[in-house]
């Protein structure tokens, strides 16, 4: 079976001591993630203080996929196109793209 996300390592256990599925996001799995997230909107945790114990790692933000779907929301909402890959838009917002399938 073909792995769909060949770049991602999928071999990389959580961080969480016991959990061995595969990492997703700061190290954590998807059900790890939630948890510490459910944790810190509870005010009982902090990332700063997950990373200090070696149970999450810092994030990306530069590549944060929130940040740009947020950015890509209020584009829209102002009616532009916003920018996506190095064209500058997604192959599915040009008119060309959908028609050619």
């Amino acid at each position: 079976m073909l792995d769909a996300t060949p770049e991602r390592d999928n071999h990389t256990p959580c961080l969480t001591p016991g959990c061995n599925k595969p990492h997703r996001t700061r190290g954590l799995c998807s059900q790890c993630y939630a948890d510490a997230s459910a944790m810190i909107r509870r005010g009982e945790m902090t990332w700063g203080k997950l990373i200090d114990l070696g149970l999450a790692l810092a994030s990306n933000r530069e590549h944060s996929s929130r940040r740009l779907f947020r950015e890509a929301v209020k584009a829209r909402m102002k009616g532009q196109t916003p920018p996506i890959g190095p064209q500058g838009m997604s192959d599915m917002s040009r008119p060309e793209a959908s028609s050619s399938n």
